[in-house]
């Protein structure tokens, strides 16, 4: 029995709270705001198979050139390591929208406007993930000197015996603020205002920002840089650029219609 536990990854054991907490927080919805558990339960299912698929891609897709090199010198063990390797949330987060969008029309649920309750599962279930990666070391913060941070003794990711920022420690912390602003707002602005594109609006712009700040503290480069910024950084202003696009242009609809 020791054995078998003590080959769970931390990381793998720690999503999963993570996702069982999810299931807790949508049951809870589902009795305070009279909908339907089995609506809730079929899309952040799908949801969360859509994050996984979607966080490998973009994980694969990041390290292209290492699998195309792996493939053409026939270095199975090294393609191997890659495609199970990790993942990378933006690609995650794509993944749950789409799984989103396309389970809600399959389940005709899609006319529904109260079904934004499930976006703040995004920054829960993430908060645990983060907590995992500080338990392993992947994802982990630039080298420090002094302070409060991490040191690794037996990390497979992390510099070892090295004092690094505890950045994931601080994201888990950044997402569970979000988590709280998100049900804040779901319940002083009433039910119409938790529907889907009003709360993943909310979210997409509060978790860009911060993971913009968070980046210039994260020590695991070979992740992909373009000029100064990573690519989760451009990302994180194409989310912000899409977004406040959007907004302005809905304002100057409702102006015309006024």
């Amino acid at each position: 029995m020791y054995e078998i536990i003590s080959n769970i990854s931390p990381y793998g054991a720690l999503g999963v709270l993570g996702f069982l907490f999810g299931f807790i927080y949508i049951f809870y919805c589902s009795k305070a705001n009279k909908i339907p558990f089995s609506d809730l339960a079929y899309l952040y299912v799908w949801s969360g198979i859509g994050a996984i698929i979607g966080a490998k891609i973009l994980y694969c897709i990041l390290n292209i050139r290492l699998i195309i090199n792996a493939i053409a010198n026939n270095q199975t063990e090294i393609l191997q390591s890659v495609i199970s390797g990790g993942f990378v949330f933006y690609g995650g987060l794509f993944g749950a929208i789409i799984a989103y969008i396309v389970s809600a029309n399959y389940f005709s649920l899609n006319k529904r406007s109260d079904l934004g309750v499930l976006v703040p599962t995004m920054p829960l279930v993430h908060a645990f993930g983060r907590i995992g990666c500080s338990i392993v070391g992947c994802c982990y913060g630039r080298e420090i000197h002094h302070g409060l941070g991490l040191l690794y003794n037996n990390s497979i990711y992390a510099p070892n015996n090295t004092l690094l920022f505890p950045v994931q420690t601080l994201e888990a912390v950044s997402n569970l603020i979000i988590f709280f602003i998100l049900l804040k707002s779901s319940k002083t602005t009433g039910l119409p205002e938790t529907s889907f594109k009003k709360q993943i609006v909310r979210y997409l712009l509060l978790y860009s920002g911060s993971r913009f700040i968070l980046e210039f503290f994260r020590g695991d480069t070979y992740r992909g840089y373009i000029g100064y910024l990573s690519v989760s950084q451009w990302i994180s202003i194409a989310i912000w650029l899409s977004v406040g696009l959007i907004l302005i242009s809905n304002s100057l609809k409702n102006n015309k219609i006024h």
